[in-house]
């Protein structure tokens, strides 16, 4: 499967601030934060338990800053025929080491996920922290949550938030005063701009423009990344496409590569004044919509895992306003849970 250089690089721990993009995983669970600082815990029953009736996932969401909150979802499994969660015939039961804990009702017609209350996300960070069955069970169904993993996940999770020691920290407590907890960074504002979009005479400049745009590309890094650009020009196809997005900058779009499952081109930008000085957006877009260029990928073919990211045109480049996952790949045809590794705002 192709994947870009950026996803790639986005799979390590960049940094270990409450400002870090950060993924990390170990057995069945995982945790992803992003650039606020938010960390979400993500974790699953064994891998034996994809695509059957015993799937079950739960997110656990914290807020940077001192003394903030754990919230807990949890995801039980989907019929992929109606699209709603399987068994819902009474309510949900979380039980630890066999003891009941705390029922939560659940909607039998929406396959999204169930809120836990507080008592139960507290007791379920508990006993994560430990060695402790941990069951969710519906009626006569039950469910078995992993804990494989989700000591050295939290460990993370404090660590990237700066909660090692601190009296909430989620593993590892102390009694640390002041909390050294970083705070919360600002998520960017990026404000969209629109595309302007061709005038009258631009067909016969782009027809100029092509021919040193395609001798910009010929570089063999590019080349090699891109397998289907390349046999589409040595075929004598014309294979790129330009569009105006102001007086001062054009877009251009070529065929990138084609994988089993996953399609992606390349997109950059350049100004008038410099058309062979081309700025990539990415190298694995699967939507170009004008001024928003969207990549969105199966992470494998059963299409339980994706990734992606967006751009939006804001005057002068493609700014990036999200990038993340949908989390492991655990059998949730589309995936368990939406996980940013970078968010933004606009007003």
């Amino acid at each position: 499967m192709h994947k870009p250089l950026w996803h790639a690089i986005a799979l390590v721990v960049l940094a270990s601030s409450a400002s870090a993009e950060v993924f990390f995983t170990n057995k069945d669970w995982a945790v992803t934060c992003d650039n606020t600082g938010t960390c979400r815990a993500e974790g699953y029953a064994t891998e034996s338990a994809a695509f059957t009736t015993d799937m079950v996932s739960v997110l656990l969401t914290r807020q940077a800053g001192p003394g903030t909150p754990i919230t807990g979802q949890v995801m039980l499994s989907i019929d992929y025929e109606t699209g709603v969660q399987i068994a819902p015939e009474s309510d949900l039961d979380l039980v630890i080491d066999g003891v009941f804990v705390a029922s939560f009702a659940q909607d039998p017609d929406d396959a999204g996920a169930v809120a836990l209350p507080q008592n139960a996300t507290d007791a379920l960070v508990n006993a994560l922290a430990g060695s402790t069955d941990i069951d969710f069970v519906t009626g006569s169904h039950t469910r078995h949550l992993s804990n494989a993993g989700s000591a050295s996940v939290f460990l993370k999770m404090d660590d990237v938030q700066g909660r090692i020691g601190d009296p909430d920290a989620m593993i590892r407590r102390g009694t640390k005063t002041p909390s050294t907890a970083a705070p919360a960074q600002n998520a960017p504002q990026i404000e969209p701009a629109e595309v302007q979009g061709n005038r009258p005479g631009d067909g016969a400049l782009f027809d100029a423009l092509k021919p040193l745009v395609t001798n910009a590309l010929a570089t063999p890094e590019f080349l090699e990344r891109c397998n289907e650009f390349r046999r589409r020009v040595d075929e004598g196809d014309d294979v790129l496409t330009l569009t105006r997005l102001n007086i001062d900058y054009f877009k251009v779009s070529a065929p990138c590569w084609l994988g089993a499952y996953n399609a992606g081109a390349a997109v950059f930008t350049a100004a008038f004044g410099a058309p062979t000085d081309l700025m990539l957006v990415s190298d694995a877009v699967s939507y170009d919509g004008g001024n928003e260029v969207v990549v969105w990928h199966k992470s494998r073919g059963l299409g339980d895992c994706w990734w992606g990211a967006t751009y939006i045109w804001t005057g002068t480049q493609f700014a990036k306003t999200f990038e993340g996952s949908t989390g492991m790949c655990r059998g949730f045809l589309g995936g368990a849970w939406r996980l940013p590794r970078f968010v933004s705002t606009s007003q």
